[in-house]
């Protein structure tokens, strides 16, 4: 389990997040492919929900493009950081934080233009009925962003082979063992149309997965720039559904009727 889980105090959270987590090319990479799919959608004056806000990363980027956003996660030390996070950057008047499930602290009736959803809907049970609660809470031209890692990739084929074959390691999740699903790019795209969603923007990152041998050579801080070269290109195109992290851009459409 990567050590942001951990609780501990705010300062030392952020501290954590920036070393352990966003301190590497493979994110910084990632994180261009997800602002190229955000530039398609004008933020500024929107409201916005944010579900697994973390540290608040992604919160202070959101309220930086001029969003109103609510932020919310499940864990209280994260929602704390980013609380603090926001604060530190004089960017809190634009957010409002919530600890708790979406059902339980977003009443059905509010009503967003925009829901950033990033790497957490593996992290979710009934993944069907989350999306359907987030729909409930978007208004009809709203927008939604999902971001998970792809079992249809060349690290999931080879990194998967190496962990679930060679070493036994049956229960592999990937790089976060608190992982319940892996998606493919067709199987997400099916979830998001059964609960009001048609995706209509595409891209992923680390396509070429050189982490799996520089950590076995121990040079894991060696990111070859060359290994991104493919997500620059995966914008709406074939290359979008080989990316170990996959990324679409959702409108919000209508909502499909549950059987009796």
């Amino acid at each position: 389990m990567t050590s942001f889980y951990t609780s501990r105090s705010p300062e030392e959270t952020i501290h954590c997040v920036r070393d352990t987590v966003y301190n590497s090319r493979y994110q910084r990479e990632k994180d261009l492919c997800i602002k190229r799919l955000l530039d398609r959608v004008r933020l500024d004056g929107k409201r916005v929900l944010e579900i697994g806000c973390g540290a608040g990363v992604w919160t202070e980027r959101l309220a930086r493009l001029g969003a109103h956003v609510t932020a919310l996660d499940l864990l209280p030390h994260l929602v704390d950081s980013a609380e603090v996070r926001l604060r530190e950057d004089k960017l809190e008047s634009r957010c409002t934080f919530l600890c708790g499930n979406l059902a339980d602290v977003v009443p059905p009736d509010a009503r967003f233009d925009f829901v950033f959803f990033k790497d957490v809907i593996e992290h979710v049970e009934d993944d069907a009925a989350m999306l359907r609660a987030v729909r409930q809470r978007m208004n009809d031209n709203a927008m939604l962003f999902v971001s998970t890692q792809n079992s249809r990739s060349l690290n999931f084929a080879i990194e998967g082979f190496w962990e679930r074959i060679v070493k036994r390691n049956r229960a592999w999740m990937g790089w976060d063992q608190t992982h319940v699903r892996f998606y493919t790019p067709s199987s997400l795209a099916a979830v998001l149309a059964g609960t009001g969603f048609e995706v209509v923007h595409r891209n992923s990152a680390y396509l070429i997965p050189y982490r799996w041998l520089t950590y076995r050579l121990r040079v894991p801080r060696h990111e070859p720039a060359w290994a991104h070269a493919p997500d620059h290109w995966s914008d709406d195109c074939w290359l979008a559904g080989l990316g170990w992290s996959i990324h679409v851009l959702a409108k919000a459409a209508e909502i499909p009727h549950e059987p009796a």
